[in-house]
């Protein structure tokens, strides 16, 4: 395996996934993309010839995931200060439910931001070692 079994998979139409049909990231927002962006970072497959990871896709493709992932990021970000917000005016009716509720909602989504970010990480990585410069975001 090399970064050229990847080279030009992506087209305007999405991002190509060598291991099956191509992602439609809808970039409008990310975190409609979480699933296929959870596709894309948990299948990386490491060669132990190279000593790399490889994500299964070009680098256009790479750079579509860095954007999704970041939105999707800032996404959940601001749903954990809504939910914060909304946990600080209703305090007074909330039960005991209601918050045990809300505080594994809570690390849900911060874990699946953190997941993501971590992913983002490998990502902007692969796209420097493979391609240099920086990450255009």
């Amino acid at each position: 395996m090399s970064r050229d079994t990847f080279d030009k998979l992506t087209s305007k139409d999405g991002i190509a996934f060598a291991y099956g049909e191509p992602l439609r990231f809808n970039q409008s927002t990310g975190i409609g993309s979480l699933l296929d962006i959870g596709a894309l970072l948990n299948t990386r497959r490491y060669d132990p010839a190279t000593g790399k990871a490889y994500t299964a896709t070009d680098r256009e493709g790479l750079e579509r995931l860095e954007y999704c992932g970041a939105e999707a990021v800032s996404s959940i970000l601001m749903s954990l200060s809504a939910v914060g917000k909304a946990v600080g005016w209703a305090s007074d009716n909330l039960d005991s439910a209601d918050v045990s509720t809300i505080g594994w909602l809570i690390t849900g989504l911060s874990d699946v931001a953190l997941r993501v970010d971590e992913g983002l990480g490998d990502v902007r990585h692969e796209i420097q070692r493979d391609f240099g410069g920086e990450v255009e975001s």
